[in-house]
């Protein structure tokens, strides 16, 4: 009796209707690395995803350093996973055509596997910097969680026949 009770509330049609809004969270999840340790320096610094995003100066006293320049590379990261999430939203409410989850997947894939290159991307104003890196959780997460998404996105549509 349990077994067809718990069968019939988890249908694989009802957890395949869902997984675009997992897709999403998943993707949610990726846009907060964007507050969180991506870069991580030998003396225990550590860099979050917006500084490597729009740049950090580093103050010593009356002087800055610069340590970190703009890269559009880690900004085109976010907005990949920003474009995810929409096109898996649009997809949960069957709006955009029949491509949308295939598109939001791509986008998710895309920042996922850029999530790992955040060190390479990262545009270093200082050089003897880039040789203390070390990859981030932040970053760890970002991508684990980008590539997840993607892949229950292609869940999605693959066994929505």
């Amino acid at each position: 009796l349990f077994k067809k009770i718990f069968m019939e509330a988890f249908s694989m049609k009802k957890v395949i209707k869902f997984l675009p809004l997992v897709a999403a969270v998943l993707g949610l999840i990726a846009v907060i690395a964007l507050f969180l340790p991506v870069i991580n320096l030998a003396n225990g610094d550590k860099f979050p995803g917006i500084a490597t995003v729009i740049g950090y100066d580093k103050k010593a006293g009356e002087t800055t350093i610069p340590m970190l320049g703009f890269s559009f590379m880690n900004l085109l990261t976010y907005l990949l996973v920003v474009g995810g999430i929409v096109c898996a939203v649009l997809t949960y409410l069957h709006k955009g055509g029949k491509y949308m989850a295939w598109i939001a997947a791509a986008c998710l894939l895309f920042a996922g596997i850029f999530f790992f290159c955040v060190k390479g991307f990262a545009a270093v104003e200082y050089a003897p910097l880039k040789s203390l890196w070390s990859l981030g959780y932040g970053a760890i997460l970002a991508g684990i969680s980008s590539i997840l998404g993607a892949c229950a996105l292609v869940a999605a549509k693959l066994l929505n026949k």
